[in-house]
């Protein structure tokens, strides 16, 4: 690639102006712009890899670059996963191709004209793929094949003929492919954009298929492939596959030209983001929501906690969980899943009145912070103090929150005098913020009738009666 090239793909400053990226939750407009350039000014064929740990928003950022991308360029989006029925990959991807054709998608609607024939082309030759592979899977269980080598009368000859067929139908597939990417090259400028989404989650065989189809019979000016994949994931599924004698991070560079890391939103994004999309507050007007949890952050989170003169829970679950996903370095999918089970625990019937809704909230993302861990919790072999010690990480994200909690859980196994006394003790210590929020989590703990003897046990039987009711 060019230096005049790199140019091209290096995003301007990003603008609102572009529909695809309206209410960019995860705030990924610049990424994208920096994508949707390298897809535009890469010289095909190139294969890219868009990397992502799993349940981090690949299928939204490619939505909407797809959006971006359909005054631009022909685009055919793949949920692959979906799409693998133990057929041909390469029939499943033409006849994709046929079907953005046929449905007008994007560019193909303003090179109708010129393409529009390709549609049933097209989806007659990925049948006819289809077909041979049907035919010699069928011939394995014992079913009748295809009526064109229903002639065979051995074994032999009937392999002979069906791999003749095939072969036939797979280099005139390839034939009209390669034509319709030199025609929409010259009319758009740009190649056809080919998003194989969810390739991280189909079976390894058809995902190694996949990439060989791709090398073997896309490997021609005009086709630019676009793979969703957590790497991680797909190299352990390869090597797997090969009885794990490859190494299958090694294998897959074989097969991309380009590694695209998408990078992570950031914890706060995707908390803001449950609150305004995902869960209603009570009483709480959502579009208010970002403006006043960016200040309890920015601030601090003191007058978030249960106290005398404030007391605002939901706002601090949604604060908490982007303290918590930080610390605990949860993925986005888990930060909403951890929000949501939050929320869902804290509205149950009188449970508002039986718990604090920080430590339901710390308890509900110590689930999926470290499950190994929470079962020991949950079984009563690992104390609540011990459980927070586990997250070291929270002291580092914030110092006052962990302090908080250390102090709960301390309270949890102290008597109503000692308790008091330890207060009194902090009071006198000093009168920084950490200190406050010390001798609050020691408070609270009373407060929600988890002091004395019986304080862990009566802890974890409440939440976990609650966690039985959903």
């Amino acid at each position: 690639m060019t230096v005049h090239q790199i140019a091209r793909i290096l995003p301007r400053k990003a603008t609102s102006t572009d529909e695809a990226w309206t209410d960019d939750d995860f705030d990924r407009q610049s990424v994208g712009i920096m994508f949707k350039n390298l897809l535009l000014n890469t010289p095909s064929p190139t294969t890219i890899a868009l990397k992502a740990d799993w349940g981090s928003g690949k299928t939204t950022f490619l939505r909407r670059v797809e959006k971006s991308l359909e005054k631009t360029a022909a685009v055919v989006f793949i949920d692959l996963w979906r799409a693998d029925s133990g057929g041909d990959p390469l029939a499943v991807i033409a006849n994709e191709i046929a079907n953005a054709i046929k449905d007008n998608r994007g560019q193909f609607a303003t090179l109708k004209a010129h393409v529009g024939s390709f549609a049933t082309l097209i989806a007659d030759n990925a049948a006819s793929v289809a077909a041979c592979a049907i035919s010699v899977s069928g011939f394995a269980a014992g079913l009748p094949p295809s009526t064109s080598i229903l002639a065979a009368t051995s074994a032999v000859s009937w392999f002979s003929a069906w791999n003749k067929e095939k072969k036939e139908a797979i280099d005139t597939l390839s034939q009209n492919l390669k034509k319709l990417a030199e025609i929409i090259q010259e009319k758009s400028e740009h190649p056809i954009v080919i998003v194989l989404d969810e390739f991280d989650r189909c079976r390894p065989d058809f995902a190694v298929q996949t990439l060989e189809r791709i090398k073997h019979y896309f490997d021609t000016a005009g086709f630019t492939f676009v793979l969703a994949i957590d790497d991680s994931a797909v190299a352990s599924a390869v090597s797997g596959h090969y009885g794990g004698k490859l190494d299958g991070e090694k294998y897959l560079r074989r097969f991309f030209d380009f590694e695209f890391r998408l990078p992570p939103p950031s914890t706060k994004a995707v908390a803001l983001f449950a609150a305004t999309r995902l869960l209603n507050f009570d009483g709480i007007d959502s579009s208010k929501a970002s403006s006043v949890l960016t200040s309890y952050w920015r601030n601090g989170l003191y007058n978030l906690l249960p106290n005398d003169d404030n007391d605002q829970p939901e706002l601090l679950i949604i604060a908490l969980s982007a303290i918590f996903s930080d610390a605990m370095s949860l993925s986005v999918r888990d930060q909403l899943q951890a929000t949501t089970l939050t929320f869902t625990l804290y509205r149950s019937k009188d449970a508002k009145n039986l718990i604090d809704a920080a430590c339901l909230s710390f308890l509900c993302f110590a689930r999926f912070g470290n499950l190994e861990k929470f079962r020991l919790f949950e079984a009563g072999d690992l104390d609540f103090q011990s459980l927070v010690g586990v997250f070291s990480g929270l002291a580092r994200v914030n110092i006052c929150i962990y302090s908080y909690f250390i102090e709960f859980g301390a309270a949890l196994r102290m008597t109503h005098d000692e308790k008091s006394a330890r207060i009194t003790s902090l009071s006198k210590q000093g009168r920084t913020e950490e200190d406050g929020f010390r001798r609050l989590g020691g408070m609270n703990a009373q407060y929600c009738g988890f002091g004395g003897k019986d304080g862990e046990q009566n802890l974890r039987k409440c939440f976990f009666d609650l966690n039985r009711l959903v």
